[in-house]
């Protein structure tokens, strides 16, 4: 497989994932009804390709999805990548939430380990 083009992106999110405080995602929504993929989207871009920390770094390197670190996986919400994907579209508390993040910061970090030499 060839080098993504979205690496310093990914260490970014990376980042960004393990940085985001339990206050942060109490602040960012309703506790009554709290929506992990909203709230994700309002502080990530998560789930929207126009605002995903990736998917800008593929626009401005002027690639598609196929330039991305999760072509192996076809795409960052299905096969290897779903679990995490799902933790947070799905977490219902700011606590899974968090939680979730830091697993998909995991996973992205093995993702984009054979390029982070």
């Amino acid at each position: 497989m060839k080098k993504p083009k979205n690496i310093k992106a990914a260490k970014e999110l990376i980042e960004k994932y393990r940085s985001i405080t339990l206050k942060e995602l109490k602040e960012a929504g309703s506790l009554e009804d709290f929506d992990g993929e909203i709230i994700a989207g309002r502080i990530t871009g998560f789930g929207f390709s126009d605002e995903c920390l990736l998917c800008k770094a593929l626009n401005k390197a002027g690639t598609s999805c196929s330039g991305c670190i999760y072509v192996e996986g076809f795409a960052c919400f299905r096969d290897g990548n779903k679990k995490t994907y799902d933790a947070i579209k799905y977490a219902n508390t700011p606590r899974k939430l968090q939680n979730a993040f830091r697993k998909r910061a995991d996973h992205i970090e093995k993702i984009i380990k054979p390029w982070n030499k």
